[in-house]
């Protein structure tokens, strides 16, 4: 299996944890966020020959964070902003959300304001059945 990176623009940060936006304006931006991570995960499966619901078991997640201006953020508060889309990406992949283990953020190069989410299967672990001798 071959690992796939979805790159998306940094969700605002009134879908953080802690963020001031009101409900409604809050769940227009998260369904912009998880179709937009559904869309660009469709477009990129095919030309990598993932299928729907081909991936199976744990998938480690990583996030890459390039912001326009370097300055402290909150590692918690950025990891929840992309919540939403790592579940457009479930829902495109045919895997539910539990699976996925996430790993520490990882702070990018000065860019964009772009987060890179690279998403790797694991390997799949057969239980043997029956006796070798």
């Amino acid at each position: 299996m071959t690992s796939l990176t979805i790159t998306i623009a940094i969700p605002p940060a009134d879908l953080a944890q802690n963020g001031r936006g009101n409900k409604f304006k809050k769940n227009r931006l998260a369904q912009a966020s998880k179709n937009a991570a559904w869309t660009i995960t469709k477009s990129l499966m095919k030309p990598l020959g993932i299928a729907y619901r081909s991936w199976r078991g744990p998938v480690e997640v990583t996030c890459t964070f390039h912001f326009r201006v370097e300055r402290a953020r909150d590692d918690d508060g950025v990891i929840s902003r992309v919540k939403w889309a790592r579940d457009g990406i479930a829902l495109a992949l045919g895997i539910d959300d539990t699976f996925f283990r996430v790993h520490p953020v990882v702070w990018g190069a000065r860019r964009d304001g772009s987060v890179d989410i690279t998403l790797t299967p694991a390997s799949v672990v057969l239980p043997v059945m029956g006796w070798i001798e």
